[in-house]
C-alpha cells in the first residue's frame, strides 16, 4: 500500500507494522494547512483456494477495509462479496456410447509395420446434469485416462495402450485413442476436452488398432481404460 498509508508525510498514516493488508496505522500529528484527505483508493484482490469447494453456487461476503477517526467513529468501510460457481456434471449409467467399443475384425495383412493402424471408430462419453456459471459457461471438462483390466500405457503422449494380454490374445498391436479431430489423446494426465454445455456435454473420441512391433500374431484384441473427469 502506498500514499496515504506509508507514513511519507504529515498528511499520511504511519503503519504500526507493515504497509500491507491486514493494515493498522495511525496519524496523530497536526498536518497544518495540508489536509489529511483520501481522494482515491486503489486495490487489487485475488481469490485463493484453500480447500475443497462444494458443488453449486457458493456466496462469500466480508469486510476488507475499515478506517476510524478518534472521537468520530468510522471514516471508511469497504466490504467485498461475490459468488464462486463450482462447475460439475453427473455420470449416469452407461455414459459411454458403446461398451465395449467395437474396433472391427482385421487380417494380419492389414498391419504393414510398426506405426500402421486401422480405421478409427467413433464413440462418445455423455456427461449429464452439467452445471456452470448461469451468466455464461466458462469451465471446461478435463479427462484423465489410465490403463485398466491388464492394459497399460505404451506411448502415453500418442494415446497408445496395450491389449489386456490374456492368454491367446493378439500380439504386436495396441489400441490408440484419438480426439475428434484425429489427434492423439494423451494418457496419464489431465487433458482439456471441451467447454461445458449446461445440462448435457458430449465428449467425442475415436479408437483404432495400432501396430507396436514388427510382427503381429492373430488372436482376440481387447483393451480397457479407466477415466476420471474434473472441471476447471
Amino acid at each position: 500500500m502506498g500514499f496515504p498509508f506509508n507514513g511519507a508525510g504529515s498528511n499520511t498514516f504511519t503503519p504500526t507494522d507493515d504497509v500491507a493488508i491486514p493494515y493498522t496505522g495511525e496519524n496523530n500529528r497536526d498536518s497544518g494547512v495540508t489536509p489529511l484527505q483520501i481522494k482515491e483508493l486503489y486495490s487489487t484482490m485475488a481469490l485463493i483456494k484453500t480447500g475443497p469447494i462444494p458443488t453449486g453456487r457458493q456466496f462469500f461476503s466480508g469486510q476488507m477495509v475499515r478506517s476510524q477517526i478518534s472521537f468520530l467513529g468510522d471514516a471508511l468501510n469497504i466490504h467485498v462479496s461475490g459468488v464462486v460457481q463450482q462447475a460439475h456434471c453427473t455420470l449416469l449409467a452407461n455414459p459411454v456410447s458403446a461398451d465395449p467399443v467395437q474396433l472391427g475384425t482385421y487380417t494380419l495383412a492389414d498391419f504393414t509395420g510398426p506405426g500402421s493402424y486401422t480405421d478409427a471408430k467413433d464413440f462418445y462419453v455423455t456427461l449429464s446434469d452439467c452445471r456452470d456459471d448461469p451468466a455464461g459457461g466458462i469451465a471446461s471438462a478435463y479427462i484423465r485416462l489410465e490403463g485398466a483390466k491388464g492394459s497399460v500405457p505404451l506411448e502415453p503422449a500418442q494415446g497408445v495402450f496395450s491389449l489386456d494380454n490374456k492368454p491367446g490374445s493378439a500380439t504386436g498391436i495396441g489400441i490408440q485413442l484419438l480426439r475428434s479431430n484425429d489427434s492423439p489423446m494423451p494418457l496419464q494426465q489431465d487433458e482439456a476436452v471441451t467447454p461445458l454445455v449446461v445440462d448435457k456435454t458430449v465428449l467425442h473420441f475415436k479408437a483404432r488398432f495400432f501396430q507396436t512391433a514388427p510382427t503381429v500374431t492373430a488372436g482376440p484384441a481387447n483393451g480397457a481404460l479407466d477415466f476420471t473427469m474434473t472441471y476447471r
